[in-house]
Formats: C-alpha cells, structure tokens, sequence
C-alpha cells in the first residue's frame, strides 16, 4: 500500500513523461476541456433538477400548458447533457489514451537506453536456458 507521503512523488513521476512530451500543449488543452465539459455537465445535472422540479410540480398541479412546456424543457436539457457526457467522456479517454502512450513511450526509452536490457538480465535470478525436456 502506498503511504500518503509517496502519493505525490509518485503521480509526479508518472505524469512528467507525458508533460515533458511534445504533446504536452495537446494534453494541457484536453485537461482544461475535461474540466470545461465536467463543469457543463454539473451544471445542466443542476439544471434538469430545476427543471424536473417544475415538470413534477405542473404534473400534480394538472397544469397542461405548464406541463408540455417543461417537457420540453427537460427533452432539451436531456439532449445538451447526453452531449457534454459523450464530449467529455471521449476527451477523458483520450487523455488516458495519451498517457499510456507516453508512459509506454518513456519506459521503453529507458529500457533500451545505453544497453540497460542487459545488465538487467545479467541481475536475473532465473536461468537464461530451460533444462533438458
């Protein structure tokens, strides 16, 4: 288990690849674009509640003309949220999508710099050749 203490030397190390990378600008704008459509998409959640509040009130109310009006209100509402979740869903996956490639990128960058995969397997415990079969 990681201790509070490492948390954040360790999220550093894990996120300086990817913004020390030549996709950095990319990536900084996807982090303030998923910011952006989580805001958006807190807000219409806040507005359909309003908005719900006032279709239930002229359901009990039997208010016609209240009533089809705040369906039409919650139907548009419906419509922008569905759209600011796939927005923001597709921008969050894409980051991850971009760090695992940077990481990846990275890793193996120290993996196969200045021969390093040798004195690894020089330090390995198990045999290099399976025995007789």
């Amino acid at each position: 288990m990681i201790t509070r203490e490492r948390r954040w030397p360790q999220l550093v190390k894990i996120t300086k690849p990817l913004f020390a990378s030549a996709i950095r600008w990319r990536t900084l704008v996807m982090l303030a674009l998923i910011f952006i459509f989580l805001l958006a998409l807190n807000g219409s959640n806040v507005v359909n509640s309003y908005v719900r509040r006032n279709f239930i009130t002229a359901l009990t109310k039997r208010e016609a003309a209240a009533f089809y009006t705040f369906a039409l209100y919650y139907l548009g509402i419906f419509f922008v949220s569905t759209i600011v979740a796939v927005f923001y869903q597709f921008f969050q996956d894409r980051l991850a999508l971009f760090w695992r490639k940077s990481l990846t990128r990275h890793r193996l960058g120290q993996y196969l710099a200045e021969q390093a995969y040798y004195r690894l397997r020089a330090h390995t415990e198990y045999p290099t050749t399976s025995g007789p079969r």
